[in-house]
C-alpha cells in the first residue's frame, strides 16, 4: 500500500514538472509551490479516505480486498499522512514567499497580508486564504 501511495505521489511530482516547466515555462519557486500544491490536494483527499468506516468495513468483508490492502494500518498510515500534509504545507508557503521576493511592485506585508496586489481567483485573497489555513492546520496538528 505504501509503494503505491509513494509512486502516486512519484507520478503527480512528474506531472506538475512537466508540465509547468516544458508547457508553462514556469520559474523554480513556482514549480516548487505548485508540486507542493498538488501533492497537497492528493494527500488532503487521501486523509478523509483513510478515515471512512464503511469502507474499511467493506475491504474487510471481502476476502480478496483484505489480502490486499492492509486496513488495520489505516490508522497509523492516516497520521504519517498528516505528517506529510504539514511538511507540504510549510514547503508550498515557502515556496510562495520567495517567488514573492521576486516582484517588486507591492512589500512584501502588502503581499502577504492584504488583496491590494489582486492575487488569485477571488479579488487578491489568496495570500490571507494561504495563511488562515496554514493557522487552522496548526490547529488541528
Amino acid at each position: 500500500m505504501l509503494i503505491i501511495y509513494l509512486l502516486i505521489n512519484l507520478g503527480l511530482v512528474i506531472y506538475v514538472i512537466c508540465y509547468r516547466t516544458i508547457k508553462v515555462k514556469s520559474n523554480v519557486p513556482i514549480v516548487f509551490a505548485r508540486i507542493c500544491g498538488m501533492l497537497l490536494n492528493f494527500n488532503c483527499t487521501f486523509i478523509i479516505v483513510l478515515m471512512l468506516k464503511q469502507t474499511i468495513l467493506i475491504i474487510r468483508s471481502n476476502k480478496f480486498l483484505r489480502k490486499c490492502i492492509p486496513v488495520d494500518d489505516h490508522i497509523d498510515f492516516h497520521k504519517v499522512v498528516g505528517r506529510i500534509i504539514v511538511v507540504l504545507s510549510i514547503l508550498h508557503a515557502i515556496a510562495h514567499v520567495v517567488n514573492v521576493g521576486a516582484y517588486n511592485s507591492h512589500s512584501w506585508v502588502a503581499y502577504l497580508f492584504t488583496t491590494e496586489p489582486n492575487i488569485g481567483w477571488v479579488g487578491g485573497f489568496a495570500s490571507l486564504s494561504g495563511l488562515l489555513l496554514c493557522i487552522i492546520l496548526s490547529v488541528i496538528v
